[in-house]
C-alpha cells in the first residue's frame, strides 16, 4: 500500500497510508446520493416553477457547498469519507484552508459531477500519489486515518505492574496523549528508517522536550529518553 510522510506541527514525520482509488469511489458514491436525494427534493418544492437557468446554478453551488463545508467543519472529511475512514489533509502538514476546499470542490465539478466520477477515477488511479486534479491544485491528498489510541493499547501488557514510584519526570505530566503520540510515532520511524532526517527530528525533539519540561540535563541516549518519557506518562495518567 502506498503511504507519504507528512510533518506534523510539532516537526515530526508522520507515515500515513494513501487512500485506495475504491475508498475513494465508495465514499464519492455514497456523497453522490445524498446530493441527488437533496437535488430531488429541490425539483419537487420547485418544479412548478420557472428558473430558467437559476436552478442549475443553485444545484452546482449547492454540490461545491457540500465538500467545501463540511471538509472545513469535520477535518477533510465529507459524510462518505466519515463512513470509509479516509479523509483529505495537506501534504505540507498544514491545515485545510477554506480555499484548498473550495478549489477542490470547483475541479470536481469537472472531474466527478459532469463525468460521473469517471475522469476523477482515471485520473486519481494513474498517479503516483493517488491524487485528482483538485488534489494537485490544493496540494493534497486522501489518507486512510490511523487507528485511534495506539498509545493506551500499549499500556495493558507492559505496565501493569508498574507503579508511580517508578517515574522519572513527572514534568512529563505537561504534555497531552496526542504530544506522546508523536513522539511514539517519530521513535518508530526512526528505528524504522534510521537515516539523517529522522536522527535530526529525534534531536530536536529531545530539545522540545527538555524546553517544555523545564529541564536542564545531558542526555546521551535519546531514544531511551523519549521511551522514558512515554512511560511515566502513560503511569501518571492511567
Amino acid at each position: 500500500m502506498r503511504s507519504i510522510s507528512i510533518e506534523s506541527s510539532q516537526g515530526v514525520l508522520i507515515d500515513y497510508k494513501l487512500s485506495s482509488v475504491a475508498a475513494r469511489f465508495g465514499a464519492s458514491f455514497m456523497d453522490m446520493i445524498l446530493y441527488y436525494i437533496y437535488a430531488m427534493v429541490v425539483a419537487s418544492l420547485f418544479g412548478n416553477f420557472s428558473f430558467g437557468f437559476i436552478l442549475p446554478v443553485i444545484y452546482l453551488l449547492s454540490f461545491m457547498l457540500y465538500y467545501i463545508l463540511m471538509e472545513q467543519y469535520f477535518g477533510g472529511q465529507t459524510i462518505g469519507k466519515k463512513v470509509v475512514k479516509i479523509r483529505v489533509v495537506r501534504v505540507d502538514g498544514e491545515p485545510l484552508t477554506l480555499v484548498d476546499s473550495a478549489m477542490r470542490a470547483f475541479l470536481l465539478l469537472f472531474e466527478g459531477f459532469f463525468t460521473i466520477g469517471t475522469l476523477a477515477i482515471l485520473i486519481s488511479g494513474t498517479s503516483r500519489m493517488r491524487q485528482r486534479l483538485g488534489d494537485v491544485a490544493a496540494d493534497t491528498v486522501v489518507i486512510n486515518i490511523p487507528q485511534k489510541n495506539s498509545l493506551r493499547l500499549s499500556r495493558l501488557d507492559q505496565l501493569d505492574e508498574l507503579s508511580k514510584d517508578d517515574v522519572v519526570y513527572e514534568a512529563v505530566k505537561v504534555f497531552s496523549e496526542e504530544d506522546m503520540l508523536f513522539i511514539k510515532t517519530a521513535i518508530e520511524d526512526y528505528q524504522k528508517y534510521k537515516d539523517q532526517i529522522r536522527a535530526q527530528v529525534i534531536e530536536n525533539l529531545v530539545k522540545k522536550c527538555l524546553e517544555k519540561m523545564e529541564l536542564k540535563l545531558e542526555v546521551k541516549n535519546k531514544i531511551s529518553f523519549l521511551k522514558q518519557l512515554i512511560k511515566d506518562y502513560v503511569i501518571l495518567t492511567r
